[in-house]
């Protein structure tokens, strides 16, 4: 099988993962009967079940399994009428879309559980990510609805869970940089045996030298493999903001399309081919590589991995890979969200 860009890669092996939620939905069932049951002992001589004999306090979340338990699951078809009159302002659609997908929201939730937030935080915050799903969403993109919240889902969990683990609120563009440069710094070592110069962490980032120098002295780089939680257990930062330039949950969701061309159209090329194109744009490990960092690992001169940088290129304007290749942009070019 050709090569598959890793982000891709495990975006595609995340969509996979929403299936099996899915799979899981009858165990989740089964929770929620669970919750109907001992709800009901609650509700001894006719009283409401928001009330008790004896003052105990009354748990919203089985509360809340027991509501949404109701919802069935849609079909594509239904899912989709829903949509398109939801984007046409259709309220009542938008709510029954809402309803019949927030058990996706606990099964997304569940693993962020004893990560600094309430359960029941981290089901708010994975509401509010459905909520924007519903809002981006376009069916005629050929997406269930589903595959393409998830992304949203977690993303809103995962940067409240992350939101919460910092002492002191750093922005989210500050935590982006910082950790590219701490990653900069690791290929640089594992590449070079040295670390990179002020310099080449600029050119490589594309961020100004003055910034650069800035976050070197600020410092406050966290490792990727530290703990979020204060025990030491449980999440790492790197789980929790995996890619900072990873794509929005949007053109994620067209990953898997995205993968499988790209993969048909480098096998046309050499082994050497596809690796040196693969390094030169960035296709893997994210970061596009200078001549000079190819032509060291092929042992060869900048100049012949440029001559063999423009034969690979010219393969791929044949007419036929082009025409895969257009597709591919007009995809992610049509996205606006």
């Amino acid at each position: 099988m050709g090569f598959t860009h890793p982000a891709l890669k495990r975006n595609g092996d995340e969509a996979a993962e929403t299936e099996l939620f899915f799979e899981d939905l009858e165990q989740e069932e089964a929770e929620f009967e669970t919750a109907d049951a001992e709800i009901a002992l609650e509700e001894s001589d006719g009283k409401d079940s928001l009330e008790s004999d004896d003052d105990r306090p009354i748990d919203l979340i089985k509360v809340y399994l027991r509501d949404i338990s109701r919802y069935s699951l849609l079909t594509p078809e239904r899912e989709k009428e829903l949509a398109l009159r939801s984007r046409a302002g259709d309220c009542e659609a938008k709510r029954k879309l809402t309803e019949a997908n927030t058990r996706l929201v606990i099964s997304i939730a569940k693993p962020f559980k004893n990560r600094g937030l309430e359960f029941g935080d981290l089901i708010q915050e994975g509401n509010l990510g459905l909520m924007n799903a519903i809002k981006k969403f376009d069916p005629d993109k050929g997406f269930r609805f589903s595959t393409y919240a998830t992304w949203w889902i977690r993303q809103a969990i995962q940067r409240a869970v992350y939101d919460k683990s910092q002492t002191i609120r750093i922005p989210v563009h500050a935590q982006a940089e910082r950790l590219d440069l701490q990653r900069l710094k690791e290929e640089y070592q594992q590449a070079f045996g040295r670390k990179p110069t002020l310099k080449e962490i600029s050119e490589d980032l594309e961020i100004p030298l003055e910034r650069i120098q800035m976050l070197e002295k600020t410092g406050g780089i966290s490792s990727l493999e530290k703990p979020v939680s204060e025990e030491g257990e449980g999440a790492q930062i790197e789980d929790i903001l995996a890619n900072p330039k990873a794509l929005s949950p949007s053109k994620e969701a067209m990953s898997a399309v995205m993968s499988d061309q790209l993969d048909e159209v480098l096998e046309q090329l050499s082994e050497r081919e596809r690796e040196i194109i693969r390094l030169r744009f960035g296709l893997e490990g994210g970061r596009k590589h200078r001549l000079e960092e190819v032509a060291k690992k092929f042992n060869v001169t900048r100049e012949r991995i440029r001559q063999i940088e423009q034969k690979a290129l010219e393969k791929l304007r044949h007419p036929s890979r082009q025409e895969k290749l257009k597709r591919s942009r007009e995809l992610m070019q049509h996205e606006k969200y």
